[in-house]
């Protein structure tokens, strides 16, 4: 029998692109990566209980017979995202999502803003080098931004821990395979574009539109861009983005709710509202 894609949903209660992870019901998404090949585990995960399979269609042969469900997909990683949505509670709904991206210094802005937002007492999940962190636990992960289906996972836990906002790292790896299709960012960062990933992108332009994608494949996207960086220049130019236009501290009072509204004195508390 030939199944389409939402039947092959439709018969599974969760999805997982790790065999390990398989339980009767589950929906098993093979795919190539850069250091492994989900499509060589498709026979572990039938083992584990999968119920039905998709795979990546492209330069792939079935060679064992499937007696359960499965379906081979041509470019899969595009469709990852509409596929885990019949999984997933979407997290933009709930959450106010920051997304940052850069050669350097993705990290320690994520580390100052997560830390920033907990003191204003505006509970804050972290996404990134360091795993995922909140509530003071913490969490290893692969990757710098984990892949489609761990990332949702982490979302909907910051959900269920009743974070207001996720600070997550966006790796051009992340963009590029689209790991972060399915989220609607509140605001974009990005610290600089210097060489890196060559290996991976193969040039320093492929690199740089990578990068720049994060900002322009969103029209009304809110971004904090360096100017001072030739990448964040392009990003202006290109795309149709409005800039704030003033002194600082008319871009204070736009930004950022500050009471008392009179000079600050050392060691003065104040208390300052984030509006996203």
């Amino acid at each position: 029998m030939v199944y389409s894609l939402e039947q092959i949903v439709n018969l599974c209660s969760d999805v997982t692109n790790n065999s390990k992870e398989i339980k009767k019901g589950y929906l098993f998404l093979a795919l190539p990566g850069t250091k492994f090949d989900g499509r060589h585990y498709i026979s572990e995960a039938i083992k584990n209980g999968a119920s039905a399979i998709i795979y990546e269609k492209k330069d792939f042969k079935l060679t064992d017979q499937i007696i359960i469900p499965h379906i081979g997909i041509e470019n899969l990683h595009k469709h990852q995202a509409k596929i885990i949505k019949s999984f997933f509670t979407n997290p933009s709904k709930s959450l106010k999502i920051i997304g940052i991206t850069g050669t350097n210094g993705k990290t320690s802005v994520a580390g100052w803003l997560a830390q920033c937002l907990n003191l204003l007492n505006r509970k804050t999940g972290m996404i990134g080098t360091l795993g995922y962190q909140v509530s003071g636990k913490k969490v290893k992960t692969l990757n710098t931004t984990p892949d489609i289906i761990s990332l949702s996972n982490i979302l909907n836990n910051a959900m269920n821990e009743k974070c207001e906002f996720a600070v997550l790292e966006v790796s051009s790896h992340a963009i590029h395979q689209k790991r972060i299709e399915n989220i609607d960012f509140d605001l974009r960062i990005l610290t600089n574009v210097s060489r890196d990933h060559l290996d991976y992108h193969k040039t320093i332009k492929s690199y740089q539109n990578t990068k720049k994608n994060f900002f322009l494949s969103e029209k009304k996207a809110k971004a904090i861009i360096n100017i001072d960086d030739l990448v964040g220049r392009e990003i202006i130019n290109e795309g149709n983005l409005s800039t704030y236009n003033g002194d600082l501290e008319d871009y204070r009072k736009t930004v950022l709710k500050v009471s008392p509204s009179k000079k600050i004195k050392k060691n003065e508390q104040i208390e300052i509202r984030p509006e996203l």
